[in-house]
């Protein structure tokens, strides 16, 4: 929707006047790069408004029932960077690249009389930056329509094209990310996050693989090619490192042992109690059953966020594997697997693969893998799936009247919304206290509460990011 658009340009908008430009390798490049995510922003609006574009994919191939969401594929991953931290010297490596990968998505999207104005601002900015920038620029843009070109054609109806340029967008950063680490895994922080790019490049690696040859067997490439990326750039057995590091800390057992009684739990809720009534609301409650697993889960592993993020990647390698599972009908399992998951599905799952269940996964675990000094950021998933989108279903389909224009969700739900969010932030805040002021706090909890009821891009991605980011700055300030 016109009205969705304001809000990522506005957050970044509001963010550079207040931070200024991200500082990196030289005065002239900090102010490119900024101008030009500006410039990005103030297209990316127009293009909203009215002024023409157009895509190179069909609307049969991408995901029905939604907008394109290009203003995200455009501004989401930069924001996110920008909250992160730009002043270090290899977190503005990544800036750069988001911002060149943004720049060419946009231009991409209009009339070829535009392509010589994103020609010209390419040039300037390799022009001001070093070789390895200017390599980085190259690089990053290509890769970006290679990745989205295949995600769309391999995967059809799955994704919006704003959902493929931020997946594309994220994968050439995870391998920007890894390769520029080689020799400088220092700690246990920077080796879990090795772990987690190594797992995710080994992951796509699979993923292609598998178009060409469909074999069970193919799903041991990423055990495998993380145990092999990590001995070649750490020089450590990665699954020796991995069982040293639960077992060595004793709250380890307490944590895994508690997710073991909540699956169990959730095991013996689904097998007496998933078929017992047909209303309305039960049946929805059962779809967002996993919103509330993520709660019960999750929160708890935050006692110690090391454990947390090795089984965030962990999980993420076991989706991965039962999806693809699904997908080749491999028996046996196949059929089980796709009767339970075809409950959960609906209009957002109208492609060849399911992808609610990827999507509460990295809204959950992208906020932990990026990091923050931001308690409520780190949980921006958690609180913003978990608690707020779960109370705001609940509230809209039980008590819900009035709705927004052209959409199916109510007034009442994202009251719902905005109230149990606040109130989530404000208990985290009693736990973790902060510098965040409850007014901030509370426009933030109305932004994203207005966010949830306006967009049509998949809000277990978009909302957690942009709560990440707003969460971040206000710290920040």
């Amino acid at each position: 929707m016109y009205c969705e658009s304001v809000i990522p340009a506005g957050i970044l908008a509001i963010a550079i006047c207040y931070f200024g430009f991200p500082a990196g390798a030289g005065k002239e490049l900090t102010v490119v790069s900024g101008l030009m995510i500006m410039v990005v922003a103030t297209i990316q609006l127009f293009m909203a408004f009215g002024l023409h574009y157009s895509t190179a994919y069909p609307r049969h191939m991408v995901r029905p029932l939604a907008d394109n969401g290009i203003i995200w594929g455009g501004l989401l991953v930069p924001l996110v960077l920008f909250a992160k931290n730009c002043n270090e010297l290899n977190a503005f490596n990544l800036w750069l690249a988001s911002v060149a990968m943004a720049w060419s998505f946009t231009f991409a999207l209009l009339s070829k009389r535009w392509w010589i104005l994103g020609i010209a601002g390419m040039g300037v900015l390799g022009y001001t930056s070093s070789p390895k920038h200017t390599l980085l620029m190259v690089v990053g843009p290509g890769a970006q329509h290679i990745i989205m070109h295949k995600i769309i054609h391999w995967m059809p109806r799955s994704f919006t094209v704003g959902e493929t340029a931020v997946i594309a967008q994220g994968l050439v950063l995870m391998t920007i990310d890894l390769v520029t680490r080689r020799n400088s895994v220092s700690d246990d922080q920077s080796m879990y996050l090795l772990i987690l790019e190594a797992a995710g490049l080994c992951l796509t690696l699979t993923i292609v693989i598998l178009r060409q040859m469909c074999s069970i067997s193919i799903l041991l490439v990423p055990i495998l090619g993380t145990v092999l990326l990590v001995a070649l750039i750490a020089r450590v057995n990665v699954i020796s490192w991995a069982i040293n590091a639960v077992l060595n800390e004793p709250i380890n057992y307490i944590i895994v042992g508690y997710w073991g009684i909540i699956f169990a739990g959730g095991l013996v809720f689904y097998n007496r109690y998933w078929q017992s009534t047909s209303s309305k609301l039960v049946l929805h409650l059962k779809r967002k059953a996993f919103h509330i697993l993520a709660v019960l889960l999750f929160v708890p592993g935050f006692i110690n966020p090391p454990l947390l993020h090795l089984g965030f990647t962990v999980a993420l390698v076991l989706f991965v594997w039962v999806e693809a599972i699904r997908v080749l009908a491999i028996e046996p399992g196949a059929s089980s697997i796709n009767q339970f998951m075809s409950q959960f599905t609906d209009s957002r799952d109208a492609g060849s693969i399911i992808t609610s269940h990827f999507y509460l996964l990295l809204g959950c675990a992208l906020p932990v893998w990026i990091g923050s000094s931001s308690v409520v950021a780190s949980l921006a998933g958690v609180l913003a799936l978990g608690i707020a989108d779960t109370a705001a279903s609940l509230v809209g389909i039980r008590y819900g009247t009035r709705k927004w224009p052209c959409t199916c969700k109510t007034l009442e739900g994202t009251a719902a919304f905005i109230v149990s969010l606040f109130i989530a932030v404000e208990l985290v805040h009693v736990v973790a206290p902060s510098n965040e002021g409850a007014l901030q706090n509370f426009i933030m909890c109305v932004v994203l509460g207005l966010l949830e009821a306006l967009t049509e891009q998949n809000d277990n991605l978009i909302i957690p990011l942009t709560m990440y980011s707003i969460s971040t700055l206000i710290n920040k300030i």
